[in-house]
């Protein structure tokens, strides 16, 4: 094994040094390309003219910020390292993220390149939105014997390429394979601790949003500064958060704000986990690597690779180029992140060196010790310039949290009580103004509008957009408003209040808003890639309890999709509000009493007539212990916010009863069970603490289409991490369509009861049936029947080769699993 390290400077110089080494005959040969070029036409370029230069090679392509080239660091060139194995396989891979979990992601990755013979993956990622963490960690599962090292590229235009792919995001790796190999590394990294210990209080998936109960950005930016976005995630690597893992303090990497002000990080931090902010320890990193490197004389490695840290840039001095191309035997590059194999496990650390020594035990030149001292600085004094230049380079960004602290004690007292008084983003006078003018006794004409579905505008455009066509929105109808001595008021986020004093005119009052309510829906509001318009509901109710009737009738008007209401006692929404307090007032106490009780239905596997999975079923039982079905009171739990706590209950009644079994069981999920935190984050708690988590399925129960398809990506990447899995409830009635397949990782659909009880006599049925059961088949995804009645139904489901049954006819639900022991 030989490594040459050239500097790309001419084509022609490669091919000739390549030609006098003979390499082009070789036939095991890694390359290692690192470029600061971000031009795809000049990487295609030089990557087609090496293989045709070495067409038994494989190539492993990053761009980086910087190069490494003997020992000296450029900003601008391109480093070939030509590696030549004599008994070493090399196998190739690239992928993107395709919206899978990154524990997914990693175990995938493993399975395509590890054999029983790998010894060694080189590996590069460049998207930020793998999970570090849980990537190494599905990595792991599949290949925790296999060294895995490499790391995480930042560089804004960069991309990644191998023999077959450019991708500007994704993954590529390169598998070495071989009995013969020796594989050995060595890792150096410290940190120290720039602030007190801080805990993190809210956060989700690889999102920090709170840190001691305030905003995230708000806390981090207290001690490093008001940072631009083109900083990170520089700054953020330099300067991460600190975990002690083990009496050891491991770095997360900061790699950008959301527009919601939470951090985006390397990994997944759990609440409550207590973080501390660092910066790299530079001085403690040399001495570790002085002791590796120590430790490394004498001993006979034919090549050393060495992935250092970005932190380390400052310390390595700027060179002249240096085209000489004797052998060097040691490859380098800097990483954002590198792979570490420590304590038989890989992981994901920043501020890090990594040293890789490589043999195939065969007597050829041994490398020198002194080529990998060349790259560290030999001078103590060299680190301390170093701090003090990290420091002088990122001065402008720093700033001290008293400084912070003085801007808000002095800010002025008016425009503290603006702050509370007038909405932020639209200067309308808010809550708390309409609160402090108006009650149900004053004597007022009111309008309540609320736009419909604005989480949709905000999902699919995002909040930029979203908050210029509030702020549009409330021009508007403030103008409108202005010209007719109403008053306009922004109530919540995506509602709006009028009022007008002049009790008299209820009847031009209510024209002149019908006329409001027609502009606005026929206004539109921006017109760039795509024209967008708003659809509103208009609530309106005179004195007296003008708020609340107005309240009363937005909700039924929403609920019975009527655009434009006015309150009158003929809608007898006194009648539905009493039903809901009654029923909410059953829920309570159901739920005080431990009457919320889950009831278990048996589904069949048609091929053996077995029972498969049981389906969890929520019931209340009432003051005379009557059974009570969700289709009595779940909608009520909903609008009075006891919904999230008989999810609770359900989910845990269900673990419970089955902790002790073999049995799969599935639970029902709302879309709004999804979009919830708090619900999520007690799922995933479930199953993290579950050790039956495997057998968990999870059903959408979603009868108006699922709008807010990231949310729930998010949650199936979850819960499939814990080895959970997900299925459609109801499919084929209301907006369930076959989008979702493609969209979600389904491993199991429901077909609709409606459908399956048509089967027998409507053609049509039988047509959707197939449909559904071929695309689920191809799409490598189960289907289940359900309300199968009769032995007719039960037969003809079968015969269609659908692979489970559900039904009346099999088994109705019943309180205990003991019924079928």
């Amino acid at each position: 094994m030989k490594t040459y390290n050239l500097l790309y400077t001419k084509f022609n110089q490669i091919e000739s040094y390549v030609r006098k080494k003979q390499l082009s005959k070789a036939k095991n040969l890694l390359i290692q390309v690192t470029t600061t070029a971000d031009d795809n036409r000049f990487i295609s370029d030089i990557k087609k003219r090496l293989i045709q230069l070495m067409p038994n090679a494989e190539v492993l392509g990053i761009t980086t910020s910087k190069v490494l080239y003997n020992g000296v660091k450029m900003s601008q060139g391109t480093v070939i390292s030509i590696t030549d194995f004599e008994h070493t396989q090399l196998v190739s891979y690239a992928c993107t993220y395709d919206d899978t979990s990154s524990f997914t992601v990693g175990q995938k990755f493993a399975k395509q390149l590890t054999s029983k013979n790998t010894q060694l993956i080189i590996a590069f990622m460049n998207d930020p939105s793998i999970d570090g963490d849980r990537f190494t960690k599905g990595f792991n599962k599949e290949a925790k014997h296999v060294t895995l090292c490499g790391g995480f590229i930042y560089h804004q235009n960069g991309c990644l390429f191998n023999n077959d792919s450019i991708l500007p995001h994704g993954i590529i790796g390169i598998a070495l394979n071989s009995d013969a190999l020796t594989v050995a590394t060595y890792n150096s990294y410290a940190w120290s601790a720039i602030s007190k210990e801080h805990r993190i209080t809210s956060s989700s998936y690889n999102l920090i949003e709170q840190i001691d109960s305030i905003l995230a950005e708000k806390i981090y930016t207290n001690y490093i500064g008001r940072i631009q976005d083109n900083d990170l995630p520089y700054l953020g690597i330099d300067f991460p958060l600190l975990v002690d893992n083990e009496d050891t303090l491991t770095a997360c990497p900061i790699l950008d704000y959301t527009n919601d002000g939470h951090l985006r990080t390397f990994a997944h931090l759990r609440e409550n986990e207590k973080i501390s902010f660092g910066m790299i320890d530079l001085k403690r990193i040399l001495e570790i690597l002085s002791n590796h490197c120590e430790k490394l004389r004498g001993m006979k490695y034919e090549t050393l690779m060495m992935f250092a840290t970005t932190g380390l840039i400052p310390i390595i001095q700027d060179d002249p180029y240096n085209t000489t191309y004797d052998p060097n035997y040691i490859t380098c590059c800097f990483t954002s992140g590198e792979f570490s194999y420590r304590n038989n496990k890989n992981t994901l650390q920043t501020g890090n060196i990594t040293i890789v020594g490589l043999s195939e035990g065969i007597e050829n030149e041994i490398v020198s010790i002194d080529n990998l001292l060349s790259f560290i600085p030999k001078h103590e004094q060299s680190v301390i310039f170093s701090l003090l230049d990290i420091i002088k380079n990122t001065g402008n960004k720093l700033s001290i949290i008293s400084e912070t602290y003085k801007e808000t004690i002095h800010s002025k007292n008016n425009s503290l009580i603006n702050q509370y008084y007038i909405d932020k983003l639209t200067n309308l006078p808010n809550l708390h103004t309409f609160n402090e003018m108006y009650s149900d006794s004053s004597p007022i004409l009111l309008s309540l509008i609320d736009i419909s579905s604005f989480i949709n505008i905000n999902n699919f455009y995002g909040t930029t957009i979203g908050d210029h066509i509030l702020v549009e929105f409330a021009s508007i109808i403030k103008v409108y408003n202005d010209a007719r001595n109403y008053y306009t008021y922004r109530i919540y986020s995506d509602i709006f209040a009028v009022v007008s004093y002049n009790t008299d005119a209820s009847q031009i009052f209510i024209k002149d808003m019908e006329a409001l309510h027609a502009f606005i829906n026929s206004h539109c509001f921006l017109n760039v890639e795509h024209k967008i318009f708003l659809t509103t509901t208009i609530a309106t109710s005179s004195y007296p309890q003008a708020y609340r009737h107005a309240s009363m009738a937005k909700e039924y008007a929403k609920n019975n999709r009527v655009p434009f209401i006015v309150y009158s006692e003929a809608l007898k929404l006194e009648d539905e509000v009493e039903n809901n307090l009654v029923w909410s007032g059953k829920i309570r106490k159901a739920i005080a009493e431990d009457k919320i009780i889950p009831f278990f239905q048996p589904i069949y596997d048609n091929s053996t007539g077995r029972i498969y999975k049981f389906e969890v079923l929520m019931r209340l039982m009432d003051d005379n212990d009557k059974v009570i079905t969700p289709y009595y009171f779940l909608d009520i739990a909903k609008k009075t916010n006891l919904y999230k706590q008989l999810t609770k209950i359900i989910l845990d009644k269900a673990f419970a009863v089955f902790k002790d079994t073999d049995f799969d069981f599935s639970v029902n999920l709302d879309v709004e069970d999804i979009t919830d935190k708090d619900t999520c984050d007690y799922i995933y708690n479930k199953l993290k603490n579950s050790p039956n988590s495997e057998h968990v399925i999870f059903e959408i129960v979603e009868s108006e289409g699922i709008s807010n398809f990231s949310d729930v990506v998010q949650f199936v990447n979850t819960i499939k991490s814990y080895g959970a899995r997900f299925a459609i409830d109801d499919f084929g009635s209301g907006f369930s369509n076959f989008n979702y397949l493609f969209k979600l990782n389904i491993d199991c659909i429901k077909i609709d009861g409606s459908i399956i009880q048509n089967i027998i006599h409507d053609r049509a049925a039988q047509l959707v049936t197939e449909t559904i059961h071929t695309f689920a088949k191809k799409m490598g995804i189960s289907t289940i029947a359900e309300f199968v009645s009769n032995k007719e139904i039960y037969d003809k489901i079968k015969s269609l080769g659908i692979d489970y049954s559900q039904g009346y006819y099999l088994a109705k639900p019943v309180d205990s699993l003991n019924k079928f022991m």
